[in-house]
């Protein structure tokens, strides 16, 4: 029958199975009290509108097995873009380097060098007749001389008699000091080592 007919208290749903009516005015559907007795019915897909497309659509084969679940809604819109972070601090724009020159007793004159991470003292004879005579330098960053900062950035040299004072400055504003004294036959001897002084 294509419509529920009335006959008593019975209604005749699509099928052929007679349910009681107060069943069919409780608003059961009358595809689920089908299924409850053993007739198939068909549910038909979403209709247009009801937020799943054609491809998403089900048919079910059975109204025992229960509904699908829901079709899934369309993507939300994109969420602002967050705040870029803090920007680190800038490094040296050069490798750090230094020079400085001081004269000393008996025609020496001495040059304190910081370059490619390393401190050097340097020593050469001066004369006012006589041409100057070649730098000798001394590498103060090797194991003969601990206690060497590795991020040296500056140098600065002061001259006692014939002791040369050589300073560093790293670039986290720590200071080191180191001493040599010049001795016979044109010698270096720095005794102490690098030692840190209180910073500013």
């Amino acid at each position: 029958m294509g419509s529920a007919v009335k006959s008593g208290r019975r209604v005749w749903l699509a099928g052929g199975v007679a349910v009681p009516l107060v069943f069919a005015l409780s608003g059961v559907s009358a595809p689920a009290m089908a299924a409850a007795h053993g007739s198939t019915a068909v549910v038909g897909a979403p209709a247009a509108g009801e937020g799943c497309s054609k491809l998403k659509a089900r048919v079910l084969k059975s109204a025992a097995s229960g509904p699908s679940s829901g079709c899934t809604g369309p993507r939300g819109p994109k969420g602002p873009k967050g705040d870029r972070g803090p920007k680190g601090d800038r490094g040296p724009a050069q490798p750090c380097v230094g020079v400085d020159t001081a004269q000393g007793r008996f025609g020496l004159e001495f040059s304190a060098v910081v370059s490619r991470g390393k401190a050097f003292l340097g020593r050469r004879t001066t004369s006012t007749v006589l041409e100057n005579g070649p730098y000798v330098w001394k590498d103060l960053s090797t194991g003969a001389n601990p206690g060497f900062p590795r991020n040296a950035c500056g140098v600065s040299l002061n001259i006692l008699e014939v002791t040369a004072q050589v300073k560093v400055l790293t670039t986290d504003g720590n200071v080191f000091e180191n001493s040599c004294t010049y001795v016979a036959n044109g010698v270096l001897t720095c005794p102490t080592g690098w030692t840190p002084l209180i910073r500013p």
